[in-house]
């Protein structure tokens, strides 16, 4: 498939961030009720540690862990690669776990997966258009199911003041 097999260390593996605890956290409660999740996050430095996370603390795919798809700038337009990408999510089976890690740059364009249940925002992207243009990926007018978008915001981070410079953009 097109789930990356080799997935690059992050720096630093001795200690996770608490907002990426916490994602695996939530996955592990996810895939109990679905079988397909979304994560955004603006750097491909985090899609790379989230995906080792992933790994480390749910397993592999074949250790029963969930399948891991990425949609960043890294994958070509051309060739049709995104489209088989999508295509291979979407078509997971039922009870097979499957996470698709997207850029949230990447996210905005030709992306259509309003089949998903759940989001989640991992960073900031001071361009809260592009959060929005993400977002609306998994969400369309007339959808007839609700969407669960979650932002792991953390305090005494940097992200409350992002969120303050993103809303004062969005009055401007």
């Amino acid at each position: 498939g097109f789930a990356l097999s080799t997935v690059p260390q992050p720096m630093s593996t001795e200690k996770v961030s608490s907002k990426r605890a916490e994602l695996t956290r939530r996955l592990r409660r996810d895939f109990e009720r679905m079988d397909k999740v979304l994560v955004f996050a603006t750097y491909t430095a985090l899609l790379d540690a989230v995906h080792w996370d992933i790994e480390r603390e749910l397993g592999t795919p074949d250790a029963g862990g969930p399948t891991v798809f990425r949609y960043d700038g890294r994958v070509r337009i051309t060739g049709g690669a995104r489209d088989r990408i999508k295509a291979e999510f979407k078509a997971s089976p039922p009870g097979k776990k499957a996470v698709m890690l997207v850029s949230t740059t990447a996210g905005g364009v030709g992306l259509n997966l309003n089949y998903l249940w759940k989001a989640y925002f991992m960073d900031q992207n001071l361009n809260p258009q592009v959060e929005q243009q993400a977002g609306d990926r998994v969400y369309r007018r007339g959808q007839t199911h609700a969407v669960e978008i979650v932002r792991l915001n953390m305090r005494d981070t940097a992200d409350p003041p992002l969120e303050r410079v993103k809303a004062l953009r969005l009055e401007n």
